[in-house]
């Protein structure tokens, strides 16, 4: 989508971004209630939700 199809050039930074996204909503899940935990997929789903109806909206729009 920003750096085009190529699968063997993409493929590291898929793996980093996903690396990536998924540490950062572990921390967010286990220090947004300090003594309990968050699912890691609820804080998943809920980054996923807003970064997919934007873009719904957008292929909607034209």
């Amino acid at each position: 989508m920003f750096r085009g199809d190529d699968l063997r050039s993409n493929l590291p930074w898929v793996v980093l971004l996903g690396v990536g996204i998924v540490t950062v909503c572990d921390l967010i899940g286990r220090t947004i209630i300090a003594p309990f935990e968050i699912p890691v997929s609820v804080i998943l789903g809920i980054v996923g939700a807003v970064v997919f109806v934007p873009l719904i909206v957008r292929q909607r729009r034209g």
